[in-house]
């Protein structure tokens, strides 16, 4: 066998170890941080997980960029911080968490409020 076979067959080998052992499903630490690596680097699309009482537990480099707040600002922070007034005082606030603690989750297409105070809106 060829050195250059030598080579392939022994990376081969090690794809088909990390796959038997199943190690990528073993570490769900470094699961979690990959998926978090992922999940920042979206520039394009604000993402940010909460709490059960609606703080802002982490927030993404898109969620950054679009609203101009870092995630030192926010995280620890209620996401209403994030609604204009006439929303807050609407119930919109409580009415998606409320969803979201139902479902798992909520999608939220509305106006917000940047760090600047101007608003971002739908496309």
């Amino acid at each position: 066998m060829s050195s250059d076979e030598q080579a392939r067959g022994h990376h081969e080998n090690k794809g088909d170890h990390s796959m038997a052992t199943g190690q990528s499903e073993q570490d769900p630490a470094k699961r979690l941080r990959d998926l978090e690596a992922m999940l920042d680097a979206i520039a394009d699309h604000g993402i940010i997980t909460l709490d059960i009482g609606g703080s802002i537990v982490s927030w993404n480099r898109g969620a950054e960029v679009l609203t101009g707040y870092a995630a030192g600002d926010v995280i620890g922070r209620p996401v209403s911080v994030l609604y204009p007034e006439e929303d807050k005082a609407g119930g919109l606030v409580e009415r998606e968490l409320r969803t979201a603690t139902e479902t798992g989750r909520f999608e939220y297409e509305g106006w917000h409020v940047r760090k600047d105070g101007s608003t971002l809106g739908p496309p």
